[in-house]
């Protein structure tokens, strides 16, 4: 299989419609880099909490299309959001 990779630099509260985002091919290999100085939530329905420094890792094989998640940070005064979003595309068969 071959897949288009994808980065997006989050730096505030941010869904997501993987259906959409990737014209409905879904995305696998998905990881969220929180390489800011405030926490985030990934509201998926388990709502998990990522530290600063930390790394969301979502081992699928099969595309992901999920409609609406999001990414919504902790409120910390004289502290800067930022994380990283990276996922690949699959385009063609194996």
């Amino acid at each position: 299989m071959k897949g288009l990779l994808n980065a997006i630099r989050i730096t505030q509260d941010t869904t997501f419609n993987l259906l959409e985002d990737t014209q409905g091919q879904g995305a696998i290999g998905i990881t969220l880099l929180n390489d800011g100085q405030t926490s985030f939530y990934i509201e998926d329905g388990a709502n998990e909490l990522v530290a600063p420094g930390e790394l969301f890792t979502l081992e699928n094989t099969i595309p992901v299309i999920n409609q609406a998640f999001r990414v919504r940070f902790k409120s910390e005064p004289n502290k800067n959001n930022s994380a990283i979003m990276r996922y690949i595309v699959p385009i063609g068969t194996q």
